[in-house]
């Protein structure tokens, strides 16, 4: 059935792509469809809307990589009303940054025109840094914004129509992403509406079969600690900025967090203490050892790795779970991402964090002028790594020789994976039983 709410949020990306599936002569039909649509919505449902877009003026050096990982497009080198619509729209033309910057100046120019015509309602854009739109008082009142990305940028904008005793809100959106951060900072929400009786509904799926999620039954269920934790959980499960887990999705990480009794409280004080990371990295890494079915995860990932690969049928090594100094990366680069940026999103200026943490403390390094991951790297000391010494088990059949022996010889100890399996071999030393 068709709700009212008094308030609609919407990342401008989700409604172009929606629109972009059309079929238009050229730009001014695209961005007479875009304001169709929310001229609609206005007159039937909402009292004010708010459309928020990625800023494109300045590079985001965290998803660079990302970006260019899906293909770069054809840039179109003059972008206006009256320019020919392309054929291949999502796959070609919106994979341009410069194309979108450009796109995104000219629906924001025409939204704001239009506006115009409906005084008695409120519309709100985001351009670039700035807040534009038929309302000076919310303009004012919003201000400038460091957000490089509208999944934070968004809570702003509902804080700020919690200021302005709008109780009802629906935020558009078909990323989880979003989902998360907004039920992480749902008490920001009630502190900006000075009160616990607050509605926000996320929209999901298309025009024609909406479905609403309500965002308060979700926190009263989980609990506000447990819905911030989820921060880092899906930061450090793969996000647009950390890499994924090979064939471990984010319902197996979701399962393994609400069954774990205390976890949330360790992934809180991470975003509350980032460089805690290294004091309570222990509890993060059995925890991951336990998504991966392991039996004893307090003997840490080498361990891990090899029972995992001792008792598994593995079609590729990716499989296994990850070494330790790869896994104390990824969890730095989600703890900065999870806290400096997410956790933040209810400040207009996080990103001067940006100028106190630099971005190659936290996992990454620059590369060809693209910030990239750090995968693995000597932290921890590997000389007695089991793992290691089970892919290079000595084949020695009768005693092993110093300087015959590879195990000897890579200044290892034998131990009973190796094909001698300490018979009559002095340099036997158990070190994974």
């Amino acid at each position: 059935s068709e709700q009212s709410y008094e308030r609609g949020s919407s990342p401008l990306s989700v409604i172009v792509m929606m629109m972009g599936r059309g079929q238009f002569a050229t730009f001014y039909h695209l961005c007479s469809a875009v304001w169709k649509h929310i001229r609609y919505k206005l007159g039937r449902e909402y009292s004010r809307i708010d459309i928020v877009c990625d800023n494109y003026g300045e590079l985001n050096p965290l998803k660079a990589a990302t970006r260019a990982g899906r293909g770069s497009g054809s840039e179109v080198s003059s972008l206006g009303m009256t320019t020919t619509f392309p054929k291949d729209f999502a796959d070609d033309f919106m994979r341009n940054t410069t194309n979108k910057k450009h796109l995104y100046r000219l629906l924001v120019a025409f939204i704001l025109e239009k506006s115009e015509e409906c005084p008695e309602k409120t519309v709100i854009v985001t351009r670039e840094q700035e807040v534009v739109g038929n309302n000076p008082l919310v303009v004012t009142e919003i201000g400038s914004s460091s957000h490089l990305e509208a999944d934070t940028r968004m809570v702003l904008h509902v804080m700020s129509a919690m200021r302005h005793s709008c109780s009802r809100v629906t935020v558009r959106t078909n990323d989880t992403d979003v989902v998360v951060i907004m039920a992480a900072h749902f008490q920001h929400f009630m502190e900006a509406a000075q009160s616990s009786s607050i509605e926000i509904f996320i929209m999901c799926g298309n025009t024609q079969n909406p479905y609403y999620l309500d965002l308060s039954k979700i926190v009263r269920y989980l609990s506000p600690a447990k819905c911030r934790g989820l921060l880092f959980l899906f930061t450090v499960s793969g996000s647009d900025y950390t890499n994924s887990f090979f064939e471990v999705g984010k319902m197996t990480w979701l399962d393994a967090y609400l069954d774990h009794p205390t976890i949330y409280e360790t992934f809180n004080r991470l975003l509350s203490d980032p460089n805690s990371v290294i004091q309570l990295f222990p509890e993060i890494e059995q925890f991951v050892l336990k998504l991966y079915r392991v039996r004893e995860p307090s003997k840490g990932s080498s361990a891990g790795r090899v029972e995992y690969l001792l008792y598994n049928t593995l079609t590729t090594l990716r499989m296994l779970p990850p070494s330790k100094a790869a896994l104390f990366l990824q969890v730095k680069r989600a703890v900065y991402v999870a806290s400096f940026i997410w956790d933040k999103a209810h400040l207009s200026n996080p990103a001067v964090i940006l100028v106190i943490e630099p971005l190659t403390d936290w996992g990454w390094c620059w590369r060809d002028g693209m910030l990239v991951p750090i995968w693995t790297s000597r932290i921890f000391n590997e000389s007695n790594d089991p793992f290691k010494k089970l892919l290079a088990a000595c084949k020695c059949k009768v005693g092993c020789k110093p300087k015959r022996c590879s195990c000897s010889l890579k200044n290892w100890s034998c131990w009973d994976k190796c094909f001698c399996r300490g018979h009559d071999c002095k340099l036997l030393s158990k070190v994974c039983g």
